[in-house]
C-alpha cells in the first residue's frame, strides 16, 4: 500500500514470485504512484498480481481513521493525516479492506467467493482502476 518499490529496480522485482497485491493512489506525494504502486505491480514477475488504483488519492489514504487517533484532533497535520482531497476516507478504508481482505482469502485459503471477488469482471467501483493477472 503506498510502497516505495523505487528502492528495486526492474530486475530486483522481478525476483518476486509470490502472489502480490499493490496499491496506490494517483496523487501520492509521499509516495508517487509511478515509482511505487504501479512498478511494483508490472514488474513483479507474480503469476497471481493484482494493482488497486485509488483515482485522485494522496498517500495517507491508507492510514487509520483519526477517530481511532484522538491526539490528531488539534494537529497541525490534521489535514494530511486525516483527509484526502478526493476520497471519503471511511469509503476508500473498505475498499482498501474489502481487496486486502479478498486477496488473503483467494491467495491463502483458497477461498472461491474471494477469488471471484476479484476477478476483473466483478471490479466495478467508482474511482478504483484495477488490473490483474487473476483469472
Amino acid at each position: 500500500m503506498a510502497g516505495d518499490s523505487y528502492l528495486f529496480d526492474q530486475a530486483g522485482l522481478s525476483k518476486i514470485t509470490i502472489p502480490m497485491m499493490a496499491m496506490g493512489g494517483t496523487v501520492d506525494t509521499g509516495t508517487p504512484y509511478d515509482w511505487g504502486s504501479k512498478p511494483s505491480y508490472d514488474y513483479a514477475a507474480s503469476e497471481q498480481k493484482a494493482l488497486v488504483t485509488f483515482v485522485g488519492a494522496e498517500h495517507m489514504i491508507f492510514g487509520t481513521p483519526c477517530e481511532n487517533q484522538p491526539w490528531m484532533s488539534d494537529h497541525p497535520a490534521y489535514g494530511f493525516f486525516c483527509l484526502d482531497p478526493v476520497w471519503d476516507k471511511a469509503r476508500a478504508l473498505d475498499l482498501i479492506h474489502h481487496f486486502s481482505t479478498a486477496f488473503l482469502l483467494d491467495i491463502l485459503k483458497g477461498d472461491e467467493a474471494a477469488h471471484a471477488a476479484l476477478l476483473p469482471d466483478a471490479v466495478n467501483f467508482p474511482g478504483i482502476e484495477y488490473t490483474t493477472t487473476l483469472q
